[in-house]
């Protein structure tokens, strides 16, 4: 049996042999092409409406490169409004103090023998999403490259943050045993501003891990 497809394909071939064969082959594919607009009306219902708005579109490319600082606006608006999701909001705003009050209500005296990898571990699990978008922007798209995602992810996380130090920050200054005088406002803004730097060089460090090790659980070993 001969293939559909090839007899379809001989019968829409303009044949330039001769001027009468062209001339035939083209009155048979004016042909072809009529029966298939009367035959194929019962086929176009399962097919999508043709929108004429989708043809005229203009690519994106059309409009040039978007300048650094729109790349960079747009980046934190992105990152910022990834913040805000639920699941998302509670480990950068609430995890940190939580973990505090269980500290040092449940393993004070032991405090000197635990693990202070907590904040390596917690943050590992929130940046693999921007890493692997950063990944497709980067190389698919050439949109931005990696010094500006650390000063977005800097910028963007930067009010949450400090909320969330300054929270837990508080809560391990007025629970431990640090002088309370009449400079105490000072003392208690130089510790929680001490902890939100190391804080933020532990999220850069671990964007720095999560660049070379892809699973978040393996991160979190290292």
């Amino acid at each position: 049996m001969e293939n559909p497809l090839m007899y379809y394909l001989c019968l829409s071939t303009v044949d330039r042999r001769s001027r009468e064969r062209f001339i035939e082959s083209s009155a048979q594919i004016a042909a072809l092409v009529d029966k298939f607009k009367i035959d194929g009306q019962d086929y176009r219902k399962y097919n999508t409406p043709y929108s004429k708005t989708n043809a005229l579109s203009i690519p994106l490319t059309a409009y040039g490169k978007a300048s650094a600082w729109n790349v960079i606006s747009t980046l934190i608006c992105r990152q910022f409004c990834a913040n805000l999701i639920m699941k998302r909001l509670f480990p950068k705003l609430g995890l940190i103090p939580l973990f505090c009050i269980l500290m040092y209500t449940f393993i004070l005296p032991s405090l000197d023998e635990t693990q202070n990898s907590f904040q390596t571990r917690n943050f590992s699990l929130s940046v693999s999403q921007h890493r692997n978008r950063f990944y497709e922007d980067s190389s698919r798209l050439s949109i931005y490259r990696g010094p500006s995602l650390i000063v977005t992810n800097i910028i963007a996380n930067m009010p949450l943050t400090m909320l969330n130090i300054f929270i837990a920050g508080s809560i391990t200054y007025w629970t431990t045993p640090f002088r309370i005088d009449g400079y105490w406002m000072e003392r208690w803004i130089i510790f929680c501003s001490v902890l939100w730097g190391v804080y933020t060089f532990v999220e850069q460090f671990t964007i720095a891990i999560m660049c070379f090790v892809k699973s978040p659980f393996k991160a979190s070993l290292t």
